[in-house]
């Protein structure tokens, strides 16, 4: 799901709960990834950098869920995000 304004990113953080599926991740412009604890807890940050431009690092511009990369972490807390499925 692209995220493109704050009310698209809270549309995500609503729908997710309703998902049958785990956390969802969102990337950032830079690229990176944040978990849900740290979107959560930088709301303000991230509001102000997708409605104003701001820093690329707090930008969200998509939302995912995690499904099967072992290997990802936030970028914020190095917290891993588990994947739905787990790769062979």
């Amino acid at each position: 799901m692209f995220i493109n304004s704050s009310s698209a990113l809270e549309n995500a953080l609503k729908n997710w709960k309703t998902s049958n599926y785990g956390p969802p991740f969102f990337t950032t412009k830079d690229g990176e990834a944040l978990c849900i604890k740290c979107v959560k807890e930088n709301l303000d940050l991230i509001y102000d950098s997708i409605d104003n431009g701001g820093d690329p690092q707090w930008e969200v511009v998509a939302c995912s869920v995690n499904w099967e990369d072992n290997d990802l972490y936030c970028s914020h807390c190095n917290e891993k995000i588990e994947p739905e499925y787990e790769s062979d």
